[in-house]
């Protein structure tokens, strides 16, 4: 390929060596459109757009006399956090597992959408807002979720998220 874009914007990096791509979006950010086109008169290209099970748009290509094929991959992870994270809040690991909804958003890459807060009070509001949906959903428990609250609520948070 001689470039790969994400929404219309080619990928500011893209070297045609390097296959692996990672574009990380906003929680709730809807899915975006991989394009691609070939620098090889004649090649043929084919994307498969990501899914949100998924969240990976593969590119495949392959060379006009069909003897060449190269698949680019763009991982399009919510947030940069992962759900092997514990939850920490203001340095304080509440070791409660930074779960992941259905969409790939954990509740790490949630709050860290929120920042910055505007007091320590908003910081709490917040957290218990994203807990109690968390609970909710099933993702995490009662106590799980009181622990989260008790936590931001005895932070020095003062409108800072400490990532």
């Amino acid at each position: 390929a001689s470039t790969v874009a994400v929404d219309g914007e080619s990928l500011p990096d893209f070297d045609p060596e390097t296959t692996e791509y990672v574009v990380p979006l906003e929680p709730g950010e809807e899915l975006p459109t991989v394009t691609a086109e070939s620098r090889d008169t004649g090649a043929y290209v084919h994307v498969e757009p990501a899914t949100l099970d998924d969240r990976r748009a593969r590119v495949v290509v392959i060379s006009a006399s069909r003897a060449e094929h190269t698949v680019y991959t763009v991982a399009m992870p919510c947030g940069t956090h992962t759900a092997d994270e514990t939850i920490v809040l203001d340095s304080s690991d509440t070791e409660v597992s930074n779960a992941a909804r259905e969409d790939g958003c954990t509740f790490l890459d949630v709050l860290d959408h929120e920042a910055p807060f505007d007091d320590h009070g908003d910081f709490v509001r917040t957290v218990t807002t994203i807990s109690t949906q968390w609970h909710d959903d099933g993702l995490i428990s009662r106590s799980e979720r009181q622990t989260l609250i008790v936590t931001a609520a005895r932070s020095r948070n003062r409108g800072e998220h400490s990532r």
